[in-house]
């Protein structure tokens, strides 16, 4: 079992006991939900695709961490932008010989 599901090594599922490990990734580009069910008689393992939601997920917290980069980015030049600003009034200030 090993050979072809290195990432149930380790595990154990007592008698009637269920255990959920969702979203596994089990080969490059596919994910699914994995049910282990222990039983009397050994180990049912249970695969069931969830390649798709896996993928909008993905896509999703892409959007997301996309959005805070920008945000992050728009509040620096905002930032910029006031000091710049401050320092513009600063020197019309100093022209003008008003402190």
């Amino acid at each position: 079992m090993r050979e072809w599901l290195p990432f149930l090594e380790g595990m154990t599922v007592h008698n009637d006991e269920v255990t959920l490990l969702p979203f596994v990734q089990v080969t490059p580009r596919k994910y699914a939900d994995v049910h282990m069910l222990g039983r009397r008689n050994g180990l049912w393992v249970i695969f069931i695709d969830r390649t798709r939601e896996a993928e909008k997920y993905q896509a999703m917290q892409q959007s997301a961490n996309d959005a805070k980069l920008l945000h992050e980015r728009l509040h620096k030049v905002s930032r910029e932008l006031e000091e710049a600003r401050e320092r513009i009034a600063s020197l019309e200030k100093a022209a003008l010989g008003i402190e």
